[in-house]
């Protein structure tokens, strides 16, 4: 029988307005949740430390989340001439690259010269010599030299669909793609060996676990260069490189493209277990609101002729959620604008199962209006949030979106209280940072991180933070259907939980942004401490 470790006196979060001070570790699973009498093996106590679930984020990329790790990190750069030193002291350091690429950039952060996007000639002052790919934060607009335009033989012709490659009016290339045209452009990156794969991947995920994931639901398949991502991930679970578990969200933009991979690995069922399972078919309905190419039913403020960007026509999605209903797959969708948000809807209105039983979802859910969230409820859909992006967001949102249409957007509470189990946070990262606690500064503030706007945006969406802690753990394990095994510190489930040194349910919200575990568990295993 495996050793039973009792944790007493501490505050240990069961729901919300639900806390306990004991429970019991027997293996892998929580054997006991409150009895004072229960037996111990060994006896912990946490002298009134502050235990949660294990964060789940319930989206990231934590494939690009490692490998990010090892490239130019332009994230909150204050300028286009800060982005360009970046990337010439990267290239001084790493003369080997043979293409410098980077991402993080962002130029409504610009505080410094020109506010712009960047273009082939500012990427030019670091090289013309390799080819320069620098991916803007959102991940839906990339920027590339000159060097990268003549490899990729770019011409006045050159079409991509679903996505863009912009132009100046006499048709030369600006050095700017969007949407499925920077797919195309990153061809040209020189893919890492395997080894260096799994090395990158490891380095993410140990990232993770050390600010408090103990799930996450991750994309990382993409179509036309899955089996190495696939092989690389599957590895490291087979040799068990890692405790932390996870899901794949597998993204191919039609029926017939995910077919290779629903044959090679999804329909293995040898393939899966608590840690590694099944997961979710992935696709993409529009872009991104700093992007401009969201999908909008109305366009943009003051740009209504700008409707963003249709990733995938509408017939196209209907036909995935046929597919999925048919095969039994759980599909989500990245929409933002509120018409892709429609179009989502307007597929699920046609297959979804009576109560949405495959618990398809809606990624992102940022732009909606009223009916549509009382839609989203009606039709059972799930929806897969980032709170962090309000960091962000609400710097633009004012020049994007008409002030009706925004006060039912980024509608977290709502929702939430429409149905907790339909509701689940996560990052994006590494669009943002995978840090949990940052996320839930911003789901309970609805502030950016100087405060502003007092009081916050939409304040009646806010949630508590218990609420909010219980969409990342419990809300995230119901998007994946394992709310039965994890989410909550419950027995019969897994013990997969947090350990804090400071009392976060009464911490000042500030404080959110300097937090962090002080240990974390996995199975029962301690898999981190802070030293």
């Amino acid at each position: 029988m495996a050793m039973k470790q009792k944790f007493i006196n501490g505050k240990v979060f069961l729901e919300p307005g639900k806390f306990t001070d004991t429970f019991v570790v027997e293996g892998e699973i929580f054997s006991s949740v409150g009895d004072k009498d229960a037996f111990g093996d060994e006896i912990i106590d946490l002298k009134g430390r502050t235990v949660i679930p294990g964060f789940n984020d319930s989206h990231l990329h934590i494939v690009q989340t490692g490998q990010n790790l090892f490239r130019v990190d332009l994230n909150y750069s204050s300028s286009i001439d800060e982005v360009i030193e970046r990337g010439r002291k990267f290239l001084e350091e790493h003369p080997e690259e043979e293409v410098l690429y980077g991402r993080g950039w962002n130029q409504d952060y610009f505080t410094m010269g020109e506010k712009r996007i960047l273009r082939r000639e500012d990427l030019d002052r670091i090289s013309t010599e390799i080819p320069i790919l620098f991916e803007r934060v959102c991940g839906h607009l990339l920027s590339a030299n000159s060097k990268a335009l003549e490899i990729l033989e770019i011409s006045a012709e050159t079409e991509i669909d679903g996505g863009e490659i912009r132009r100046d009016q006499d048709g030369t290339p600006t050095g700017v793609f969007t949407e499925n045209a920077i797919a195309f452009s990153k061809s040209i990156i020189p893919k890492d060996s395997k080894e260096v794969l799994e090395k990158k991947i490891l380095e993410g995920m140990n990232y993770a676990i050390k600010n408090g994931l103990t799930s996450i639901q991750s994309c990382d398949y993409y179509e036309g260069s899955f089996e190495e991502t696939v092989e690389a991930i599957l590895n490291i679970y087979r040799k068990k490189k890692t405790k932390l578990r996870y899901e794949p969200q597998f993204n191919f933009q039609n029926k017939e493209a995910v077919l290779p991979y629903l044959e090679t690995y999804y329909f293995r069922e040898d393939l899966y277990n608590d840690t590694y399972t099944k997961g979710a078919w992935k696709l993409f309905k529009d872009g991104s609101l700093g992007a401009k190419t969201a999908e909008m039913l109305n366009g943009y403020k003051g740009d209504s002729e700008n409707k963003g960007v249709e990733a995938i026509g509408k017939e196209t999605l209907e036909e995935a959620f046929a597919f999925g209903e048919e095969k039994g797959i759980r599909v989500i969708v990245h929409a933002i604008g509120d018409g892709a948000v429609e179009s989502v809807l307007e597929a699920g209105r046609k297959y979804n199962r009576e109560g949405n039983s495959l618990r398809h979802g809606i990624v992102h859910c940022q732009i909606t209006n009223q009916n549509q969230l009382d839609e989203i409820q009606r039709l059972g859909f799930y929806t897969l949030m980032q709170p962090v992006f309000l960091q962000y967001d609400l710097m633009i949102l004012e020049d994007r979106v008409e002030e009706e249409l925004a006060k039912t957007s980024y509608a977290f509470g709502t929702l939430y209280r429409m149905d907790k189990k339909r509701t689940s946070f996560g990052t994006d990262s590494p669009v943002e940072d995978l840090n949990p606690f940052v996320n839930l500064y911003h789901g309970i503030t609805r502030s950016r991180q100087d405060g502003t706007p007092e009081g916050g945006f939409v304040p009646q969406e806010k949630m508590t933070l218990e609420e909010a802690v219980e969409a990342y753990t419990y809300g995230s394990a119901c998007s994946q259907g394992m709310e039965g095994k994890k989410g909550r510190i419950k027995m019969g489930q897994y013990a997969d939980f947090l350990l804090l040194k400071e009392d976060l349910f009464s911490l000042e919200p500030k404080k959110l942004l300097e937090m962090s575990p002080e240990a974390v568990y996995i199975g029962g295993e301690k898999v981190f401490e802070r030293k």
